[in-house]
């Protein structure tokens, strides 16, 4: 059973969102929240987020619909943790995120690119 309601809008100017948290038969409550503040909330709410017993499925299930971004920025840092290889990707929205892979897996994800980029002989 849902027990808040969360609703945001870009202000006019789009300078700031408009926040609304309404608790189910109670009041609520709303702020106009700033980027960095936007930033903050974002970062502290996926951090609490990857630490609840109700874990993100590790897997995907069939037919998942997962939102996606086209050509996102990225790279490749030249510095990474030892027996590590990072990626950073850019969200549009939740900002950079850095990734750390065992060697052996970021050599599997380069060769898999690489495979779906030849085109299929016909």
């Amino acid at each position: 059973m849902k027990r808040v309601v969360f609703r945001g809008a870009l202000a006019g100017d789009r300078t700031r969102v408009v926040m609304q948290v309404v608790a189910i038969g109670g009041v609520g409550v709303q702020v106009d929240v700033e980027p960095p503040e936007l930033d903050e909330l974002i970062h502290t709410l996926l951090e609490m987020r990857s630490k609840l017993k109700d874990v993100v499925p590790r897997s995907l299930d069939p037919g998942s619909r997962i939102p996606s971004i086209e050509s996102p920025a990225w790279g490749t840092p030249a510095t990474h943790p030892a027996g590590f290889r990072t990626l950073v990707l850019r969200h549009p929205g939740a900002g950079w995120t850095a990734y750390h892979f065992p060697e052996k897996a970021a050599a599997d994800l380069a060769v898999r690119f690489a495979r779906s980029a030849i085109p299929a002989l016909a």
